[in-house]
């Protein structure tokens, strides 16, 4: 838990984590003091950015959005110093779906739903990359999927969640 709690909280671990070492794998840079002046007073907003050593950081590429925040993440130098600051303002202004926290039991309907498996398997690959003529296949699965009880799944569904909102 301590490191999961430094991973969020650590600078320097995090940047760490997210780019390699620094000075091997990447180096700080400058922002240009313009682009400072137009950041000011905004949350998340640091004095460097990233430069990545072209060949050294393939020694050391990790996906970033798995590690933990990304807020005490430094911006590449090819992204705006406001980057965070962004991401930020637009995770303020999103909306709660009206489903939130709704979590479907599929117990009823066990043998449908594993049945959409069998029929995804055969239909699934060759729409998903295009290698069918949809207008011919996109019909043929939903009969298939009709047969093989989309509408009790989607009847279940409705239930629980008529239930669920009554229950709020």
């Amino acid at each position: 838990m301590e490191f999961i709690n430094l991973v969020n909280t650590d600078q320097y671990l995090r940047n760490l984590l997210n780019y390699g070492i620094e000075g091997v794998h990447w180096e700080k840079v400058d922002v240009p003091q313009e682009e400072l002046d137009a950041a000011e007073g905004k949350p998340y907003i640091y004095d460097c950015k990233v430069k990545l050593d072209p060949e050294k950081s393939k020694d050391y590429s990790v996906p970033y959005w798995v590690q933990g925040g990304l807020f005490n993440t430094y911006v590449l130098d090819s992204e705006p110093i406001d980057k965070w600051a962004t991401f930020k303002e637009f995770n303020d202004e999103a909306e709660e779906a009206p489903s939130f926290g709704f979590d479907f039991d599929m117990t009823n309907v066990s043998t449908q739903v594993a049945g959409f498996r069998n029929v995804l398997d055969e239909f699934g690959k060759s729409l998903y990359t295009g290698s069918v003529d949809p207008e011919e296949y996109l019909p043929q699965l939903d009969k298939k999927m009709q047969a093989t009880g989309m509408d009790q799944v989607i009847e279940e569904m409705q239930s629980q969640i008529d239930e669920w909102k009554a229950d709020k």
